[in-house]
């Protein structure tokens, strides 16, 4: 079983970001940050992940029954529903969302290019 955490804005904090600024709400900018990459920000996905983690961006949206973590990005983006206990509004399983081993506690972050580990002592 792996918990699925994703970052998901209020429509409040988006409209700051649109009227202030993305600088405007700090969830935000981790998340804007995923796609771009170390390059442009200066930091790796897990470390952005961390730091989400430990500033509490994140919320618990779903548990997957399955047995390892490339099977969540499957379910999450084409099925079966049957395997997903949703817990709160959640977009398909993309980068920048933490999975986390229910058995282990052995947490991944989506990367670029398949998953990072989380270390969360990192943040």
């Amino acid at each position: 079983m792996f918990d699925i955490y994703q970052i998901h804005l209020t429509n409040e904090e988006f409209a700051m970001v649109n009227e202030i600024g993305p600088e405007s709400v700090p969830a935000y900018e981790i998340q804007r940050d995923f796609s771009f990459g170390p390059d442009f920000h200066g930091k790796e996905t897990h470390e952005l992940a961390s730091e989400a983690l430990d500033k509490n961006y994140y919320t618990k949206v779903a548990t997957f029954d399955c047995d390892d973590v490339r099977e969540v990005f499957q379910i999450g983006n084409v099925g079966p529903e049957d395997r997903i206990t949703r817990h709160a509004r959640m977009h398909s399983v993309s980068i920048g969302d933490v999975i986390v081993n229910q058995d282990t506690d052995k947490t991944w972050v989506v990367g670029r290019y398949g998953y990072d580990e989380v270390n969360r002592a990192e943040g």
